[in-house]
């Protein structure tokens, strides 16, 4: 999966929390959650047999790569910190 595609579902995962009106709680779960994000993302990893049952494979990996790897979490804290400030 290239960065491209992981900008994209961030992006789509923003606009499924905005079209909710949930973005106050998200950006509080993302807070709460921010230290444990490798723990998550490990997780996520170790539970993809199970998972892959009821999701794509492909989806269990971008959700790995999106708790794991800090910059994936941090552009969704992003455009989230941006909807509160307008």
């Amino acid at each position: 999966m290239n960065n491209l595609e992981n900008e994209q579902k961030i992006q789509y995962i923003y606009e499924l929390i905005k079209k909710y009106e949930l973005q106050n709680i998200a950006s509080f779960l993302l807070e709460i959650m921010y230290p444990f994000r490798r723990i998550i993302g490990s997780i996520v990893l170790v539970s993809e047999p199970f998972l892959s049952i009821f999701i794509n494979p492909i989806e269990i990996d971008f959700f790995y790569k999106l708790f794991y790897e800090k910059d994936n979490l941090n552009k969704l804290k992003k455009l989230l910190e941006e909807e509160n400030t307008e």
